[in-house]
């Protein structure tokens, strides 16, 4: 197995589970909403 973060800017969605890293300090971005948006779209089956 890899045991390295992933790189900033990756977003990992996969089944249930969803990560992503960003550069930049800790908080919720824009961004993040559209990510977090995005992941749960896909798991409602709407495009």
């Amino acid at each position: 197995t890899d045991n390295r973060w992933p790189e900033a800017d990756c977003i990992l969605h996969q089944g249930r589970v969803a990560y992503h890293r960003r550069p930049g300090c800790h908080y919720l971005s824009r961004t993040d909403w559209q990510r977090f948006m995005a992941y749960a779209n896909k798991l409602a089956g709407r495009p």
